[in-house]
């Protein structure tokens, strides 16, 4: 495999950090619980999404993503980076439907690991305070900054503001 692996990604200082926005600690600390939702997850289901008949899965010699790391670094590369499929398969050396299939597999174990971990996004300002206060949140502590202070009144964080609309003459050429 030519394309972008977690070794070669580990190689140069900084470059997990700036793939992934995690530091290769942060990353081992997930690894856990995404190799659990991935194996779980691939007990049921194929990598195209079909239902899972007789043959368990294994990992080939030539895959595409050989392994666990491989999977973690290619799902949260997109989600950091947000690139379209055509890029991923550059970056991965992979085309773009198999980038697809990919991307519906490890999206949906990404979730799970994050919840197995106590690290799903909070749905509501309210569930993100108490995970923060509660300290259980390792990996995604810059949350914090997000989280409107017990001073600051929640009606200034929702705001609604209005824009006019102006003219695109200046005044003095109206009348």
């Amino acid at each position: 495999m030519s394309g972008l692996t977690y070794t070669k990604a580990c190689a140069t200082s900084g470059r997990l950090l700036a793939l992934t926005g995690l530091e290769p600690s942060e990353f081992r600390t997930l690894l856990p619980y995404f190799q659990s939702a991935l194996e779980a997850h691939l007990e049921n289901v194929t990598v195209e999404g079909k239902q899972r008949e007789g043959k368990s899965f294994s990992v080939y010699k030539n895959a595409l993503l050989p392994t666990t790391e491989d999977k973690l670094l290619f799902v949260l590369t997109f989600v950091k980076q947000n690139l379209i499929q055509e890029v991923m398969g550059a970056l991965f050396d992979m085309s773009q439907p198999k980038v697809n299939d990919w991307l519906q597999l490890l999206v949906v174990v990404l979730r799970e690991a994050l919840r197995q971990s106590g690290d799903a996004p909070s749905r509501t300002v309210q569930e993100l305070k108490a995970s923060v206060e509660a300290e259980n949140s390792p990996l995604f502590v810059w949350t914090l900054r997000n989280v409107p202070s017990p001073d600051q009144p929640t009606s200034s964080v929702n705001a609604i503001f209005t824009v006019e609309k102006r003219s695109a003459t200046p005044s003095k050429m109206r009348s």
